[in-house]
């Protein structure tokens, strides 16, 4: 189903495979610019004044992060992910609360995407791929319309 027409199976599966393409897309340019520091780096300290264009990550061995916990706190602070590690494995990360936050925001709006793009019985994929499109968007980027949908109307409903 797209909008409230009925494309068949071979179509419908295109309008998945496309969106989470795109969607893909966006995240790996995402991942792309990020930097990423191996585990003998995170010792130096973060440089607050830096500007960055997306997160870092630093990997600290759990045994030194209580040791170093003031300076993890001052690099999430400036916008570092801290992955917390033991015996060279992830184990937990540190994030800013915004960030935080900001990850629960759109992780409820996939599920309630997903739950309300069942329709009649139905998985309306166009519905679903336009919440997640609409969450990988800047909030000043125009968004497209949807398949069915009026232009002049918004796509969260």
């Amino acid at each position: 189903m797209v909008g409230s027409m009925d494309v068949g199976p071979k179509r419908g599966l295109r309008a998945v495979r496309d969106g989470l393409e795109r969607s893909l897309r966006v995240i790996a340019e995402i991942d792309g610019a990020a930097t990423t520091h191996a585990p003998e780096e995170s010792a130096e300290p973060a440089d607050h004044d830096a500007p960055r264009t997306a997160p870092t990550e630093m990997f600290v061995d759990v045994d030194r992060a209580s040791a170093d916990f003031t300076d993890l706190v001052d690099a999430v602070r400036s916008g570092t992910r801290v992955v917390l590690t033991e015996r060279g494995e992830a184990r937990a990360v540190m994030i800013d609360w915004g960030a935080y936050c900001e990850l629960n925001y759109r992780l409820a709006h996939v599920q309630a995407g997903y739950w309300s793009a069942w329709r009649r019985g139905r998985f309306d994929a166009n519905a679903f791929s336009a919440v997640v499109d609409n969450l990988l968007r800047p909030p000043t980027e125009p968004r497209p319309p949807t398949a069915g949908s009026d232009p002049e109307s918004s796509v969260d409903q």
